[in-house]
Formats: structure tokens, C-alpha cells, sequence
């Protein structure tokens, strides 16, 4: 049987576990914990590691399930243990944990051309928390290409930057820190291979800016890149003077609420530290900095200062930027946007 024939079947067949039919949330469930399970497997391997590096097997699970959660913690330092490969490994399973593994898999179903079945829509649906069948394979194949082609194009673009700008010497070292860059903002999986994060590029406003742009991208909702796609096609085609288009509610509340806090987190962040941890700056490096942890607490983790050189107050908003999140259906995580701006107008009704 060939390796095709096979994942078929197992596709096909993968509802089924000691004689039990299995629901689309225990089917996903057991795919992740086995990708978790593989993943800590291959952390162990020695060509990933450094020499001589020892981690405790409940800090490597941790590490494992941080990995495939795009979580962005972990117990020690990832420079110490992981060598480049294990780095370039870290990145793919990003993709797993960010982007899910049934969008993975479906897409290379879709260029092979092999027919996705209902069951493996109701699977996609489940995994990508999605109300209805219904365009589950174009939200797949058109989410997939433009967040793999963002980080190819700004993974190239960060690469030739630091060389160009004289962070690195040598080009290997800046196409290995220049992807890593591209892929963790994207995946907005946070994580500190480097030790100092990005905070080398601190005063670097164009380079944190384009950071931002990818990691709002990242965590505004894979339906929303669909929708734009669909009104920039319509927009340069004929058919946009005769058709109007229109937003689906999702995409209206996901921008607004995602827009909303990225403002309000601004300021509140803003007038807190601009008489203390930003006040060797002028306006304008205060403003950045303000919007990049604006950002960045709600979706990847990155991080331009020491945490604790923060006043307690600004930490506490950290906090609630955090357990807000990102949008629904996106790679990052929270109680998502949408939830807040929900309620938000439900008690400004009542």
C-alpha cells in the first residue's frame, strides 16, 4: 500500500479508536496530543540538541505542548538546548500549532488533487471552530497560501534587512534569524531563541512596525483574510461597479474589536510609561513602543524590554491584553476579541 493510500485510510478510519466511533473534538484531540507526543519524541533526538544539554522529561512535555499550542513559555532557555535544527524544527511545528494540522493536511489533499470527503470538512470545521460546512475548502486553500506566502516574502525581506542593516555578518545568520523572525510574528508563537528576544531592534521603528503588521495578520481570523481577498478581487475586477460587496458580520466585529484594543491598550500603555520606563525617549519612540506592546501582549509574546522594569499598573493591563486575545479562528489564543466586543454591546444595550 502506498504512504498515499495510507494516510487515506487513516483519515478516513481515524474516527474509529478500540471499536469506539469517535466525535469530530475527540478525533482532533487525539491528532494533537499524538503530534504533541511526536513532537516531544523529536525534541529528545540528538541531532536537534546541543551537546551535553539535559532537560528534565516533564520540562520537555511542557516545552512540547507549548510548541504545538504556540503558547510561547517555556522553562529554560531554548538557545541552550535547541541548536539550529532544533530552531528550524520549532518553526514547523509553528505551522502545526498556529495554522492546525488539518488545515496542513487538507491543503496538501488540495494540491494533490485527491477529494476531501464530508467527513474531513466536518474535522476541518471543528478544528478551525467553524459554524458551517460551507466554503470550509476555499477558507483552507486561500488562508494557507496568503499566510505561507507572508512568510516566505517578509522572511526574505527581514533577511536581506539585517544584513543589509549590519545586525549580522554573515547572510547564514541572517536568513536563519530573519525567517525565525517572520515565521514566530506570524504564528504569533512568541518564543525566545536568542535569549534577548527582539529587543536589539528596539529603536529599529521600521523593523517593529513591520512586526506588527505581521503579527495582526497572524491574529485577526482566517475568515477575515478570506473576506479581504474576495473585496480586493472584486475591487480590481469588472464586476465591482456592478456588485457590492459585502463584509460578513465576523469580519466587521474582529476589525472593530481588534482595532478598538489595539488603540485603547496604546494610550492606557502610553500615559503609564512615558514618565518611566519610556521616558529617555521622545514622542515618537514612546508611541512605537506603546503600540508594539499593544500588540504583542495580545497575540505573539515578543518583547523589546525586561518585564520587570514595568510599573505594576502597566503589567496588570499586560495581563488583561492577554487573556483577551486574538480573534476566533486564528493562530493565536484568548478568550478572542470578538467575545469582549460582544459583551461590550450587549451592556451598552441593556
Amino acid at each position: 500500500m502506498s504512504m498515499k493510500s495510507l494516510a487515506q485510510e487513516s483519515w478516513n478510519k481515524g474516527r474509529f479508536f478500540f471499536g469506539h466511533k469517535l466525535s469530530s473534538v475527540q478525533v482532533i484531540i487525539t491528532y494533537y496530543i499524538l503530534i504533541t507526543l511526536m513532537a516531544l519524541i523529536l525534541f529528545y533526538l540528538p541531532i536537534f540538541r546541543q551537546p551535553d544539554s539535559h532537560v528534565p522529561f516533564i520540562d520537555m512535555f511542557f516545552m512540547a505542548v507549548s510548541t504545538i499550542s504556540v503558547t510561547g513559555l517555556s522553562t529554560f532557555p531554548i538557545s541552550e538546548v535547541f541548536n539550529e535544527r532544533g530552531v528550524i524544527l520549532l518553526e514547523i511545528l509553528f505551522q502545526v500549532g498556529g495554522l492546525g494540522i488539518m488545515m496542513i493536511s487538507t491543503f496538501f489533499f488540495i494540491i494533490s488533487k485527491r477529494k476531501v470527503t464530508l467527513k474531513q470538512r466536518q474535522l476541518i470545521m471543528t478544528d478551525m471552530n467553524q459554524p458551517r460546512l460551507s466554503g470550509i475548502v476555499r477558507l483552507i486553500r486561500t488562508t494557507f497560501t496568503i499566510l505561507l506566502g507572508l512568510q516566505v516574502f517578509s522572511g526574505v525581506a527581514f533577511s536581506f534587512y539585517l544584513k543589509l542593516s549590519g545586525y549580522f555578518h554573515q547572510w547564514v545568520d541572517a536568513f536563519y534569524y530573519g525567517f525565525y523572525i517572520s515565521i514566530s510574528a506570524v504564528t504569533n508563537s512568541g518564543f525566545d531563541v536568542t535569549g534577548y528576544s527582539v529587543s536589539p531592534y528596539a529603536n529599529d521603528f521600521l523593523f517593529l512596525l513591520a512586526i506588527m503588521v505581521l503579527i495582526f495578520i497572524g491574529g485577526i481570523g482566517f475568515p477575515v483574510l478570506v473576506d479581504v481577498k474576495e473585496w480586493l478581487s472584486f475591487k480590481f475586477s469588472k464586476r465591482f461597479n456592478s456588485f457590492r460587496f459585502r463584509f460578513s458580520l465576523f469580519t466587521k466585529i474582529a476589525l472593530l474589536s481588534s482595532v478598538i484594543l489595539f488603540i485603547g491598550g496604546t494610550l492606557v500603555i502610553f500615559f503609564l510609561e512615558k514618565n518611566h520606563l519610556f521616558n529617555h525617549m521622545d514622542i515618537l519612540g514612546q508611541g512605537i513602543n506603546s503600540m508594539f506592546y499593544s500588540i504583542t501582549t495580545r497575540n505573539a509574546g515578543l518583547q523589546i524590554h525586561d518585564l520587570n522594569d514595568f510599573q505594576t499598573t502597566t503589567l496588570m493591563i499586560f495581563a488583561l491584553l492577554m487573556f483577551i486575545g486574538c480573534s476566533p479562528s486564528s493562530v493565536g489564543g484568548g478568550i478572542r476579541t470578538t467575545t469582549i466586543m460582544i459583551i461590550g454591546l450587549y451592556l451598552f444595550a441593556f
